[in-house]
């Protein structure tokens, strides 16, 4: 059992108004790394300034050096600035891929900063209000000529962050529907979330053709019914336990129905039966390609990989002189477990690998526990086939999402722990 963090005291109103601006960036973080990276930069820049500012700040996250996430996240990070001495790619690759992830160390620092019910609540609802909007334009664009990013229905950056993002948004407005501490009791807000859950999801299935989202919506609806259902809220009358029983099955079942789930999953089984055969560079071919030639250059270095922002090069050696989908260079091999392993090697591996433990095991109260292990058991799965932890938008969306739903509740609205305990 993880020991509670000592509350640390506000000395300052000035201390408490840097505070809550280094939330809204969080805020901002969140929200842009969805619909657009430079507000996403900016965010971070707002939060390292408050960091800097803020003595306060800098002794929360450093009360949570010892949690178990914030622990392995550092030293991740370490290992990741480590390998780039050994690095065989250019400078610049090395340089670079380096640079991407820094988006890890928003976790720790979002952690230090939402440590109650209510502010968690903020986040989310900030979140249900932006993919319910997101909803409503996708829709506009489905149905129109309309198509800012070039897509039909897709209004964000692109199909994959719209669908990931929409997934976790559409678990949030369930969470503050279902559980009773995540939201007013009033009846008409409740009643919103429910109809806002069921938007996102129209918006997800039936108008963004990302594969990715249809796995994070599935995912996440099973852990929050599993979630739901071992709390004490499922066990006051039957209607809430059949409530979540039904959840994910009515959710898989809607996305079964819908024609363009259907049409991207029945091409995807296509590429992958026809790739030895086929001319064309498509979506899965080209994976298995870059997953049968990673494993080889895994073989030759297991240990300590080629370092930081090697694959791109080592790729590119590799395939030199191939044509078609045989001789495409990329810098991922579209597989995050892979690229750890052939860049930081297998203590890389291992090492994320414990840090996704310990973000799974993270103490928090209901039902912001279920609302970070959701994505990160979502990306862990998409993660096969893409790179969405080292990603830009889906990876720095994810660990500021994360960190402020596991923030430790040292405090809440009333002085003690908010929400249903959560249950290791």
């Amino acid at each position: 059992m993880i020991a509670p963090v000592t509350p640390i005291p506000t000395a300052s109103r000035t201390r408490i108004d840097l505070l809550q601006i280094a939330r809204m960036a969080v805020h901002v973080i969140v929200i842009g790394s969805a619909a657009s990276p430079p507000l996403a930069n900016l965010g971070e820049a707002v939060l390292l300034l408050c960091l800097l500012a803020s003595a306060e700040l800098r002794a929360r996250l450093f009360a949570l050096v010892p949690q178990p996430a914030v622990r392995w996240a550092l030293v991740f990070f370490g290992l990741v600035t480590l390998a780039v001495l050994w690095s065989v790619g250019t400078p610049e690759h090395a340089h670079t891929i380096w640079g991407g992830w820094r988006k890890i160390l928003v976790l720790p620092i979002a952690m230090a900063l939402f440590h109650t019910a209510a502010q968690k609540r903020a986040l989310a609802v900030t979140l249900v209000c932006f993919m319910t909007l997101a909803a409503v334009l996708s829709a506009a664009s489905y149905f129109s000529d309309w198509q800012p990013m070039g897509e039909r229905g897709v209004i964000l950056q692109f199909h994959m962050i719209q669908g990931m993002a929409g997934g976790v948004g559409m678990m949030a407005a369930l969470a503050l529907a279902l559980f009773p501490a995540a939201a007013p009791v009033r009846a008409a807000p409740r009643a919103l979330f429910w109809l806002a859950a069921l938007g996102i999801f129209l918006m997800v299935g039936a108008m963004t053709p990302g594969r990715s989202g249809y796995l994070v919506v599935v995912i996440c609806s099973l852990v929050l019914s599993w979630q739901w259902l071992r709390s004490s809220y499922a066990r006051m009358a039957l209607p809430a336990r059949v409530a979540g029983l039904l959840l994910p099955l009515l959710v898989v079942g809607g996305l079964a129905a819908t024609p363009q789930v259907q049409r991207l999953v029945t091409k995807a089984s296509e590429e992958f039966g026809t790739w030895q055969n086929s001319d064309v560079n498509t979506s899965m071919g080209l994976r298995v390609y870059l997953w049968s030639n990673t494993v080889d250059l895994i073989r030759a270095r297991p240990l300590t990989g080629y370092g930081t922002g090697s694959f791109i090069d080592i790729y590119g050696a590799k395939v030199a002189g191939r044509t078609g989908m045989a001789g495409d260079v990329r810098g991922d091999p579209h597989n995050q477990f892979m690229k750890i392993w052939a860049e930081q090697g297998l203590a890389g591996l291992l090492i994320f690998a414990t840090f996704i433990v310990a973000l799974l095991r993270a103490p928090a109260s209901q039902p912001w526990r279920a609302l970070a292990m959701g994505p990160v058991l979502a990306w862990c799965v998409t993660s096969l086939a893409s790179s969405h932890f080292s990603m830009f938008s889906e990876g720095t969306f994810l660990y500021a999402w994360c960190g402020a739903m596991l923030g430790l509740e040292w405090s809440s609205d009333t002085g003690v722990d908010s929400g249903d305990p959560a249950e290791a």
